[in-house]
């Protein structure tokens, strides 16, 4: 479980980059990127808030998953409606929340002192 954990945050930070699907335009990338996080995280996010009770690490994780996608995915949304340019600096700071939600929920494997 461990080692899955830690598998699933790397893809989130290599993905981040700029998606580049052959015939599509950016606004049809920018959606299918939002989708795609928001599907993966609605299921970490439901695996954290089982575990919650198992620490301040899974609380914090359910958070920064929950925080991250709305972030994420909801600024790549606007800029695939035509939103504003400006939401796409906001965009690394809910992938990052959602980099940060995957560590703490590798971590929760650890003992803690709450």
């Amino acid at each position: 479980l461990h080692r899955t954990l830690r598998a699933d945050a790397v893809p989130v930070l290599v993905s981040a980059q700029p998606v580049r699907m052959v015939g599509l335009p950016v606004s049809a990338q920018h959606w299918d990127l939002a989708s795609r996080y928001q599907m993966y995280h609605a299921g970490a996010l439901l695996f954290a808030g089982l575990l919650a009770n198992r620490g301040y690490r899974t609380r914090l994780a359910a958070w920064c998953f929950l925080c991250g996608t709305l972030i994420f995915a909801g600024t790549l949304y606007g800029l695939a409606l035509s939103g504003p340019r400006w939401l796409g600096a906001i965009t690394p700071i809910g992938g990052s929340l959602l980099i940060v939600g995957w560590a703490s929920l590798a971590l929760a494997r650890r003992p803690s002192s709450d």
